[in-house]
């Protein structure tokens, strides 16, 4: 990976950690994380989520069930959309994409991110 890239990753990590945090309270974030832990094997669960969106769900669906992760999903990328007023996003395609998994969902939440203001630490 290199340098740039390796900044944006941590850029995107921090991002969705303050995203969920802000979505579901530091406490409840502390309970989410430390049960996905157990089910990634010590993976950073927001890397996983930006390198491997498939996998993220399925441990994510481990946790909350197939309709909850899905709706989990969706409203977080609501959260983001209406946070950031993007047009042209809508939350349910999103989600429904970011569950299916493969190159096409690690795509669209990548052109996702790049059309919010985060800013690259370094």
């Amino acid at each position: 990976m290199r340098g740039g890239d390796k900044k944006r990753m941590i850029a995107y990590t921090c991002f969705f950690k303050e995203v969920f945090e802000r979505f579901m309270g530091r406490s409840s974030l502390m309970v989410l994380e430390y049960q996905l832990s157990k089910r990634l094997s010590g993976a950073n669960p927001y890397e996983l989520l930006l390198d491997n969106p498939q996998d993220f769900h399925r441990a994510l669906a481990s946790i909350l069930g197939a309709e909850g992760s899905f709706m989990f999903l969706k409203l977080i990328f609501k959260h983001i959309i209406d946070g950031y007023a993007l047009t042209g996003w809508n939350p349910d395609e999103f989600a429904r994409a970011f569950i299916s998994g493969g190159d096409e969902a690690r795509r669209i939440l990548l052109s996702l991110l790049k059309k919010l203001p985060i800013e690259e630490s370094g």
